[in-house]
């Protein structure tokens, strides 16, 4: 999903994990390069946290209820 470019969440790609911090942890100890020393708490959105694949595309883990919107 791209969001629009006036969303308050920066223009990435979203995936969703059922726990932001277990993902953060997951990707820092692989050595992936983050923009965020912790998960994010922005009001009205998910836990979340931004990186970077190889080729420095920027991609987002937002935080998810099991079972949640991509499980619909």
């Amino acid at each position: 999903m791209l969001l629009p470019p006036d969303s308050e969440i920066p223009m990435a790609v979203r995936l969703g994990t059922t726990s932001a911090q277990t993902a953060h942890a997951r990707l820092r100890q692989a050595g992936a390069k983050l923009h965020n020393d912790e998960i994010v708490h922005i009001d009205g959105y998910p836990p979340m946290f931004f990186f970077a694949d190889p080729d420095g595309n920027g991609l987002v883990y937002l935080e998810e209820e099991p079972g949640g919107a991509s499980g619909n």
